[in-house]
């Protein structure tokens, strides 16, 4: 059964797009970091551990902010129902493949690609907010630089 991403309950994706070691290793890191938030506390603070050691405890937890923020503007705008695999999937479901590319375009800039991947899971009212935080989000997690985790302080522009 399919439920609300507001419930932050796990379900599995109805239509496998790809494989994890399919796509950049941005998409994974958002993936995984999108499949654990949506884990609760648990999983946040498995996440929190695994990065702290790399981004240091005020870079995590930006990171951390930064998939909350991106989070709950989607759970606020959302248009449907979304899905995601199990957490240690090896299988990346459409919606997590459509969120990395959201999230994907808007850190690269291109809004006009994100806003257009966006409209299809979030209401035109919430278009805004869930590309800032995509954006943002995407910094973090550094798509321009090949999908490394980024040192805080980088932010994307969206043009």
């Amino acid at each position: 059964m399919t439920k609300r991403l507001l419930d932050r309950s796990q379900t599995v994706s109805r239509s496998i797009e790809r494989q994890l070691s399919d796509v950049s290793a941005a998409e994974r890191h958002f993936v995984s970091g999108f499949r654990r938030m949506l884990d609760g506390s648990e999983g946040r603070a498995r996440m929190q551990a695994s990065l702290t050691p790399k981004l240091g405890r005020i870079g995590t937890k930006r990171l951390l902010r930064a998939f909350e923020l991106f989070l709950d503007a989607l759970t606020e705008g959302q248009r449907r129902d979304l899905t995601r695999q199990e957490t240690d999937c090896l299988s990346i479901g459409a919606d997590e493949l459509l969120l990395a590319g959201i999230v994907r375009s808007a850190a690269s800039g291109d809004a006009e690609s994100a806003a257009s991947q966006a409209s299809d899971v979030v209401r035109q009212n919430a278009l805004a907010l869930l590309l800032e935080r995509a954006a943002l989000l995407g910094s973090l997690l550094d798509y321009k630089d090949k999908g490394s985790i980024s040192p805080p302080g980088r932010r994307a522009r969206l043009h």
